[in-house]
């Protein structure tokens, strides 16, 4: 094994801690990126229960209230608990990007790609791979290197897509900080996963291998609800 994966893949507990980051400044995020980083440090701030169980959650709550009915668009699971993809299509909410209305368009326009033999919109905006493939799509695609000299590329409220086991499936994903370690330049993570076991703000974005990292939407602009 290389010694950068030794290194890259030490416990979160040996990282320093979240308050020891530096925040960026805020005029270099848009209007979208702050209310999606808002949107995913609300979750983290809430340390949301992490359950892998989500494909037996039908998404029947809207603003958090359980309408006891499946719900689309806007439609979500408890809001006490999730996965990595519940973190992000809630942060993107906040900037006024409903990824399950957004999916389900862009899957009967182009169907092909999407994981599923047929549309589910209760699960296929919470499937990893779709959402890579959406935001390769319509997202703006950027370095998914994190050495010094491409860590200034990297902004809050970016999206980062990891491969855990280094075997080429798309199995995680998270929303980049805008706090940054103060000796490497290095930006952190809010991203939901079993270690700790809830939504966390930490230094992990070099821990898995980096398989995609988007900017979204293009213009920067949040959308009317």
């Amino acid at each position: 094994m290389r010694l950068w994966i030794v290194v890259a893949c030490l416990p979160a507990a040996l990282w320093p801690r979240a308050l020891s980051a530096e925040p960026e400044k805020p005029d270099r995020l848009s209007p979208a990126a702050r209310a999606i980083l808002a949107g995913a440090r609300e979750e983290a701030k809430r340390k949301t229960r992490y359950d892998i169980s989500m494909g037996y959650y039908v998404t029947r709550f809207k603003n958090g209230k359980d309408t006891r009915r499946a719900v689309f668009p806007g439609g979500d699971i408890d809001p006490a608990i999730g996965v990595c993809t519940d973190l992000v299509v809630r942060a993107l909410r906040r900037a006024g990007y409903d990824l399950q209305a957004l999916i389900q368009a862009d899957r009967r326009r182009r169907p092909r790609g999407y994981v599923g033999r047929r549309a589910n919109r209760n699960i296929d905006h919470r499937r990893v791979p779709n959402l890579l493939l959406y935001f390769k799509r319509h997202g703006k695609r950027l370095t998914t290197r994190a050495d010094a000299k491409s860590c200034p590329r990297w902004l809050g409220g970016d999206i980062v897509f990891w491969n855990l086991d280094g075997r080429g499936r798309i199995d995680h994903v998270g929303i980049v900080s805008d706090r940054r370690d103060p000796k490497t330049g290095r930006p952190w993570v809010i991203h939901a996963y079993p270690s700790p076991g809830y939504t966390a703000e930490l230094d992990v974005l070099e821990s898995w291998p980096i398989v995609g990292h988007f900017r979204f939407p293009k213009d920067g602009k949040v959308r009317s609800q």
